[in-house]
């Protein structure tokens, strides 16, 4: 019996490059999750990148959008919420970065 080839695409190595990049933020304390703390984060002008989740709902996606017109730091949307799950204790929909170079290297991949 022959084994089966399992062959990536492009877009699968680029989410296992995201959520490892992503897991190096949270790790190094520059990943902030939640509505709550993203808003806090954004007040005090430390947000380098917004990334919301494709199935976040259209009320937060607008209340976070509003909250970045000052601010204007850019956003990004990527996987589902339950991909956070391999980087947060909790699911949710809107991440952000606090670091330029976290930044600089999802920008690459997302």
């Amino acid at each position: 019996m022959p084994k089966e080839t399992i062959i990536k695409d492009k877009n699968d190595e680029n989410n296992d490059k995201i959520i490892t990049l992503l897991q190096f933020a949270q790790k190094a304390g520059k990943l902030v999750t939640g509505f709550d703390k993203v808003a806090r984060s954004l007040f005090k002008g430390e947000i380098k990148l917004i990334i919301l989740s494709k199935d976040l709902s259209l009320n937060s996606r607008q209340k976070i959008v509003s909250l970045n017109q000052t601010v204007s730091a850019p956003i990004v949307v990527w996987g589902k919420k339950k991909d956070t799950l391999q980087f947060s204790v909790k699911e949710t929909g809107i991440l952000a970065v606090t670091d330029i170079n976290f930044k600089n290297g999802l920008l690459k991949h997302i």
